[in-house]
């Protein structure tokens, strides 16, 4: 009787976990689903595949190949950038280009503002008078829109041409994107999740993920781009988007959604972990 109870309670327990693997096995669609409705998010583009192929592509309420901004997406850009013309101890306005880079430049938007988003279309966030500093460069991790776009000014500066132009000419998979000088080197790009596959499909720079910066309740941050264990990532939100992309190898995912997480860090962490399931070599 008491052995007969025991494989009763085995075969339950058995049970219990093939229903929580089916569970787990449905499509990474609904999942994906799930989470942009538990963070607000009402439709997705996402590119994916490895480095060198053409991606695939998935929508969640939405066309395929629809442009939307990418806002901080273009930090990664720049960084690319910067990497190719800048030397990484340039001083600009009293901080060198990877304090920059790893947003240790001396603003902090939380106690003076952000002087990039409040610019309106037609501005250029590259010819901003610089404000007072709220800390020593290189004390400290403070996420700077400002930065970025002193680091656009420096590498238009450097070519004697306009930043699109530069970009362009390093970067030619950003020739068909709409850019918006407001936002600039900071967050200015716009395309679809494909176009900026193209570009996230090229290696990370040599030094990205170097002496990679720890900050608060996010993983460490280095030059352009956050690093993880095994990954590289960054997100971008503003108004009334949300834009992700992740590297794992030479995998490659790129969203780009409508609607704006209460959220962001959370929305990025469960986004992420997502895309990354898609990969087939994990």
């Amino acid at each position: 009787m008491r052995r007969s109870l025991l494989s009763v309670a085995l075969l339950a327990a058995i049970g219990m976990l093939l229903l929580v693997l089916w569970r787990n096995a449905g499509s990474d669609v609904d999942s994906l689903e799930d989470i942009m409705h538990r963070h607000g998010l009402t439709a997705a583009e996402i590119a994916y595949g490895h480095s060198g192929e053409q991606p695939r592509v998935r929508t969640v309420n939405a066309k395929v190949d629809m442009v939307r901004p990418l806002y901080s997406l273009a930090k990664p850009i720049t960084a690319a950038a910067a990497l190719r013309v800048l030397d990484l101890d340039q001083k600009i306005e009293g901080a060198t280009v990877r304090q920059l880079l790893q947003h240790r430049g001396g603003w902090d938007r939380a106690v003076a503002g952000d002087p990039v988003t409040r610019l309106t279309s037609g501005n250029d966030c590259t010819m901003l008078a610089v404000p007072e500093k709220q800390f020593r460069p290189g004390a400290r991790y403070a996420y700077s829109n400002l930065g970025y776009c002193l680091v656009g000014r420096a590498i238009a500066e450097k070519t004697g041409k306009s930043f699109r132009d530069s970009v362009a000419d390093l970067f030619p998979e950003t020739e068909d994107m709409d850019f918006d000088p407001a936002l600039g080197p900071a967050g200015g790009w716009s395309g679809t999740a494909r176009q900026y596959y193209r570009f996230a499909s090229r290696p990370l720079p040599q030094g990205t993920g170097r002496h990679a910066l720890s900050r608060p309740n996010d993983i460490p941050y280095g030059l352009g781009w956050a690093i993880g264990p095994d990954f590289a990532t960054h997100y971008g939100a503003l108004r009334s988007g949300f834009s992700i992309v992740v590297k794992q190898g030479d995998f490659v995912a790129v969203g780009v959604f409508d609607g704006r997480p209460k959220n962001d860090i959370a929305a990025s962490r469960e986004i992420r972990a997502a895309l990354l399931r898609w990969n087939p070599e994990k």
